[in-house]
């Protein structure tokens, strides 16, 4: 009955974690597609 509330808590943990990194990879990826808008 708790694991999916720990379920819930380790994805959002890992959301705010990777949330940066991933964003960060996407821009420096589309940045050449869109003529490097910085």
């Amino acid at each position: 009955m708790f694991f999916p509330d720990v379920m819930f808590l380790w994805l959002l943990f890992f959301f705010f974690l990777f949330f940066p990194f991933l964003s960060c990879l996407w821009l420096s990826r589309a940045s050449p597609r869109r003529g490097g808008l910085s």
